[in-house]
């Protein structure tokens, strides 16, 4: 009888299903905490704007709007004047210099008249002492291209901003 050693192919073949399963699983929890990682960034994103649009308004002291474009990240402010809505131009480069949105993030829905978020600040006689600003109250679902988790930031009356 001879002496054997090494492998067959059937113990061959079952060690590389068990690598291939692994590395399944690896990449897959990979790519579902990438995904996860990016709408946390443009949440992160979407805050920013909104918290840069009320200290916009509260400088100004005067009534600020963002409006959001679905579909995409674009997003338009504009500041009321006394007579009507002019938009910032350099809104971003001067209140969030070096921010962009992430790539593969979008404004899926929001439940804003319009798409619009109208900010009022204190001191303009409609908000209380307690809050720095008025806020309209809803919620913007961002998405990523093509499908997949969606995640909630969510303004309230008071100013406050949360993210779901």
């Amino acid at each position: 009888m001879r002496d054997q050693r090494g492998l067959t192919l059937v113990e061959v073949l079952a060690a590389l299903a068990v690598v291939a399963v692994a590395a399944g699983a690896v990449a897959f929890g990979f790519s579902s905490s990438a995904k996860a990682s990016r709408l946390r960034a443009g949440a992160d994103w979407t805050v920013a704007v909104l918290r840069q649009a009320m200290r916009l308004s509260w400088t100004q002291q005067a009534p600020v709007q963002v409006q959001f474009r679905r579909g995409t990240m674009a997003v338009t402010v504009t500041v009321w004047d006394g007579a009507r809505w002019t938009e910032v131009p350099d809104f971003f480069q001067r209140w969030l210099p070096g921010s962009a949105p992430p790539q593969g993030v979008a404004v899926s829905a929001t439940s804003y008249p319009s798409d619009t978020l109208t900010i009022t600040p204190a001191g303009l006689g409609l908000v209380s002492v307690e809050a720095s600003a008025y806020m309209t109250e809803g919620e913007i679902l961002l998405g990523l291209a093509g499908g997949g988790p969606t995640v909630t930031v969510t303004t309230l009356r008071d100013g406050n901003v949360r993210i779901f």
